[in-house]
C-alpha cells in the first residue's frame, strides 16, 4: 500500500488532495478503508482508549502544529506591516486571511475560548491593538488545549490504575493482542513530513492523525472526505465508516447489476457508434 499523496497530480494525487476521484470508483478503496478503520477503532483496545486518544490527538495537533503556524503567520504580518508596498503587502493580506479563516473554524467548534468578530481581521484593520488581541487569543487557546490534554491524560491514568488493580497483565495483553504499531503508523500518518498544509483557498488542512479527524459537517452525504476518516455523515448524522462504506459497496453492486441486466453499456456503445457514423456521413 502507498499513500494517495504520492500519486501524480494529473490523476488527483498530491498532498493537497484527499482521495483522487479515480479511486472513488474503485470498490477496493471502500472495502480497504472500512476494514482497516474498523479494525483500529473497534477492537478491544480501541473500545477502551480510542475516544480518549482522539481528544488527545486534537489537543496535541493544536498545540504542536496549528497554533504555532498561526503565530508564525501573525509574526510575519507584524514584521511586514512596516512595508506598505509590493510583496510584503501581499504577504500580510494572505496571512491575515488564513488567520481569520482558521479562527472562524475554531469558533465553530470551541465554545470555551472565542475570538469576537473575526471578520475584523484584515489588512485595513490590522494594527498593534488587533495584533495583540490575536496574540492573546492564541495564548489562551494554547492554554485551553494544554489543560484539556492534562485532564484527558489523567482520565487514561485512572483507567490504567483500575485495570492494573483488577489484573496487572491485562493492559499488556490488550496491547499485545490488539495494538499494531504498523497499523498505527498508517492511520496516523506519523511518518509524514508535512503535518499540515496551507491550501490555495487560504485555509489549513490537517494531514496528521486522519483516523482521529472527523470530516466537515454536512446535511447530505460525505462521499468525498479524507482517507481513514473514523466516521462519515449520512444526511446529517455521523455513522461508522465501516457501515457507510458497506452501503457504498452495496450501491455499486446494485448499479452494476442494473447496467448488466439492461445491457446499458452495450446500448451506450451502440449509440456512440451510430452517432459517429451519422457525423461521418454528414461530412
Amino acid at each position: 500500500m502507498f499513500s494517495f499523496d504520492k500519486l501524480n497530480y494529473m490523476i488527483g494525487g498530491g498532498i493537497e488532495n484527499n482521495v483522487p476521484l479515480i479511486a472513488e470508483f474503485m470498490p477496493a478503496r471502500w472495502g480497504y478503508e472500512g476494514v482497516i478503520v474498523d479494525t483500529y477503532v473497534n477492537n478491544e483496545y480501541g473500545k477502551k482508549f480510542y475516544n480518549l486518544e482522539k481528544k488527545e490527538s486534537v489537543c496535541s495537533y493544536k498545540q504542536s502544529y496549528h497554533i504555532p503556524l498561526l503565530k508564525e503567520l501573525l509574526n510575519e504580518c507584524k514584521d511586514a506591516k512596516t512595508n506598505s508596498f509590493g510583496i510584503k503587502t501581499v504577504l500580510v493580506i494572505k496571512n491575515l486571511e488564513i488567520i481569520k479563516n482558521e479562527i472562524v473554524k475554531e469558533n465553530k467548534i470551541n465554545k470555551a475560548v472565542r475570538f469576537p468578530s473575526p471578520e475584523r481581521i484584515s489588512m485595513e484593520n490590522f494594527n498593534i491593538a488587533l495584533s495583540n488581541e490575536i496574540e492573546t487569543y492564541f495564548e489562551n487557546l494554547n492554554s485551553f488545549y494544554s489543560i484539556t490534554f492534562v485532564g484527558i491524560s489523567l482520565q487514561k491514568e485512572v483507567i490504567y490504575v483500575e485495570m492494573d488493580n483488577k489484573n496487572p497483565e491485562i493492559l499488556r495483553v490488550l496491547r499485545s493482542n490488539y495494538y499494531n504499531n504498523n497499523l498505527n503508523e498508517i492511520l496516523t500518518n506519523s511518518m509524514l513530513k508535512k503535518k499540515l498544509i496551507v491550501l490555495a483557498n487560504n485555509t489549513v488542512m490537517q494531514k496528521i492523525n486522519p483516523i482521529y479527524l472527523l470530516p466537515a459537517k454536512t446535511k447530505f452525504i460525505t462521499l468525498w472526505t479524507h482517507f481513514y476518516a473514523p466516521k462519515k455523515y449520512l444526511f446529517g448524522k455521523l455513522i461508522d465508516t465501516f457501515w457507510f462504506n458497506v452501503m457504498v459497496l452495496w450501491a455499486y453492486s446494485i448499479i452494476l447489476f442494473i447496467f448488466l441486466y439492461f445491457n446499458i453499456l452495450k446500448q451506450t456503445m451502440s449509440i456512440v457508434t451510430l452517432m459517429k457514423t451519422f457525423l461521418k456521413s454528414k461530412n
